[in-house]
């Protein structure tokens, strides 16, 4: 959804992967880099959704995963999805060449214990 979905966040909680492998969240970047984001309990994401494809291509394998989702927008936020598709590229489906794709870009934030 474009519209409410301009900017979202994900807020990591926890997880238990059950010692199985990560489940990494993929971004392309408006860059046409492709990074993949394994967020730590703690660790929250800013992207933007409405113009970087984005998604968990893989099946989760491990036993629960929870996280917090918010989303923004601007005020007076006027793109809707015609005029989002209307600016992706045409050639926005072509493979990228190996020397464009990254992977394992990670951030931090600082964790606080409220009293």
């Amino acid at each position: 959804r474009i519209e409410p979905h301009v900017i979202p966040s994900i807020l990591h909680v926890a997880r238990d992967y059950g010692g199985r492998e990560p489940w990494p969240i993929v971004i392309e970047g408006v860059d046409g880099v492709t990074r993949e984001v394994d967020l730590k309990p703690g660790e929250m994401l800013l992207y933007e959704s409405a113009k970087c494809t984005h998604g968990r291509p893989r099946s989760f394998r491990g036993n629960w995963y929870t996280s917090l989702f918010i989303h923004y927008r601007p005020v007076g936020w006027k793109i809707d999805r015609e005029k989002m598709l209307a600016g992706v590229p045409v050639k926005w489906n072509k493979p990228l060449p190996p020397s464009k794709v990254r992977l394992r870009v990670r951030t931090t934030i600082k964790k606080h214990q409220y009293n």
